[in-house]
């Protein structure tokens, strides 16, 4: 859903602009608060889109896809010998895998990051994707003037209300953005425990947010206390070695996908501070 609706302010925000550059005045003419505007919104849409492209990408590719191949194959190369433990074994860490693929441990951050695509797109849906309505558009023109001729209250210029909308929204998605990567780079650093092969994730992972009590990577112990010997408690350290190399693999590849261009992990901080002067208005 949110996806679609980025994509189709994309879309739309862009026939919009090519229209009114086509037929309406000239660039040059513009006040430097539409310039502003103009580019704090494409900068701020161009972020989120490739925020959500990229995490979908992970999520399908490196996550669902794989885990179900995985878990397939799995089965299918013990299904002579498949018992009740190894089932619940291979499912439970299937389950685990794709709950802390699909970053679940930080839902509430990710519900706050989509909340605020959409508030980008309420925003510009609410004016028909005209960044420019007539009535803003106006009313950054005429002068500066009241209906009456008096100095307007520059509190309430319409194009500066949106200006001002837009720039939070982008400051506080970056800063949500910045959190989410601070929150997978330490925990792609966190020291795995040799007793369980699954680290000091558990105590990050909100176990609320989970499909199964319990599931922190670990095998339920009325699970682990079921019969079937040597070869259950094989498959259940195959398995464990399995969850902890995903476990750094899937973060692994989801850090270089956001940090590509070394835009949250460069020093020198001039991919950040470029963003910042655009959010600024400079």
């Amino acid at each position: 859903m949110v996806r679609d609706r980025l994509k189709e302010s994309w879309i739309t925000l862009g026939r919009r602009e090519r229209e009114r550059r086509r037929w309406g005045k000239e660039i040059e003419s513009e006040s430097e608060s539409q310039n502003v505007l103009s580019r704090m919104c494409w900068e701020t849409r161009r972020l989120m889109s490739w925020w959500i492209e990229e995490m979908i990408s992970h999520f399908w590719i490196n996550v669902i896809n794989l885990n179900l191949m995985r878990f397939m194959d799995q089965l299918n190369t013990i299904k002579t010998n498949l018992n009740f433990k190894s089932l619940g074994i291979l499912h439970t860490h299937f389950l685990f895998k794709v709950s802390f693929g699909l970053c679940l441990f930080e839902i509430d951050l990710l519900k706050s990051l989509l909340k605020k695509c959409l508030r980008l797109s309420d925003e510009l849906d609410c004016s028909e994707f005209e960044l420019f309505p007539p009535l803003l558009f106006q009313s950054d023109q005429i002068g500066h003037q009241t209906p009456n001729g008096n100095p307007p209250n520059e509190g309430i210029n319409p194009i500066k209300v949106r200006l001002k909308k837009v720039k939070e929204l982008g400051i506080e998605f970056k800063s949500d953005l910045k959190d989410f990567f601070e929150i997978l780079s330490r925990i792609n650093h966190q020291p795995e425990k040799p007793s369980t092969g699954l680290g000091g994730i558990s105590q990050t992972i909100d176990q609320s947010t989970i499909m199964m009590g319990g599931m922190g990577g670990s095998i339920p112990g009325w699970l682990e206390s079921l019969g079937n010997g040597d070869e259950g408690d094989e498959v259940l350290r195959e398995s464990r070695l399995e969850v902890s190399v995903f476990k750094r693999m899937v973060m692994s590849e989801l850090l270089s996908k956001l940090d590509f261009s070394g835009f949250f992990s460069d020093p020198s901080g001039d991919d950040n501070e470029g963003l910042e002067r655009v959010l600024d208005g400079i």
